[in-house]
């Protein structure tokens, strides 16, 4: 009767914690999905703008970090190659991407 008691005492502190844990482990996961990275959907072949809506191009390439993380993305402009920081670009969708340099600062770039 002891044994008994004694589980049911420990069973009683022990499920509310593991229940706690799993709250909590949840709620990192979703905080963690919604500190994507902005450029996260852009893909090779995505098509990049200026903040005022002119086409830069096509993304040809994009490099990343030892990590895995982006770093910047290759856009062919005037027939020669500039290379865009991804902090610079926020991708709308798979498809479409927005950047916040002007044509003229992308084709200063190397």
């Amino acid at each position: 009767m002891r044994i008994l008691l004694a589980c049911a005492a420990l069973l009683s502190v022990a499920l509310p914690v593991a229940a706690q844990a799993q709250t909590e482990a949840a709620a990192e996961a979703t905080a963690n999905a919604s500190v994507a990275s902005p450029a996260s959907e852009l893909r090779v072949g995505t098509v990049l703008s200026t903040a005022d809506g002119r086409r830069v191009g096509r993304v040809s390439r994009i490099y990343k970090s030892k990590d895995g993380t982006p770093v910047s993305a290759s856009v062919i402009v005037d027939g020669r190659f500039a290379i865009v920081p991804i902090s610079t670009i926020t991708a709308k969708n798979k498809s479409v991407a927005t950047t916040t340099l002007t044509l003229a600062e992308i084709r200063k770039l190397k």
